[in-house]
Formats: structure tokens, C-alpha cells, sequence
């Protein structure tokens, strides 16, 4: 687990900065609001994410309920 922490800790400030950089050439500019662009896309993939990981949540505790026999909480 450390292993992943210290890799995303040195490579993920560089790729935020690649990824900034990148979408003012790709979506032309700051004129065309480029790095605003980039904020929404990272705000609704980080909330998609949260919507996916409570519905797994959901399943697992329905599976726990039913392992217990406790269906009915």
C-alpha cells in the first residue's frame, strides 16, 4: 500500500500539470475555458465514481444481510 502512495505522491502532481497544460492546447486556449473544462471533468469523474462505489456498497451490505438471515433490518 505504501508502494502506491509514494508512486502517486511523485507522479501525481507531474500528471495534473501535463493534464492542465495538454487541455489548453487541446481545447483551444483559456479563451475557450480549457482548464475550466478540465475542473468539470475531473468534479463529475471523481462524483460518477462516488454514485458506482455507493451502489457496490449497497450490494455488499445487502449480501452480509442475507449471510446473516437478518433480511429484514
Amino acid at each position: 500500500m505504501w508502494d502506491v502512495a509514494n508512486i502517486g505522491f511523485w507522479f501525481g502532481p507531474p500528471l495534473w500539470l501535463v493534464a492542465c497544460l495538454s487541455s489548453l492546447w487541446l481545447w483551444g486556449g483559456a479563451r475557450r475555458n480549457a482548464l475550466g473544462l478540465l475542473a468539470a471533468g475531473a468534479l463529475l469523474l471523481v462524483s460518477g465514481t462516488l454514485f458506482i462505489h455507493v451502489a457496490v456498497i449497497n450490494a455488499y451490505a445487502r449480501m452480509d444481510n442475507a449471510y446473516l438471515s437478518n433480511g429484514l433490518l
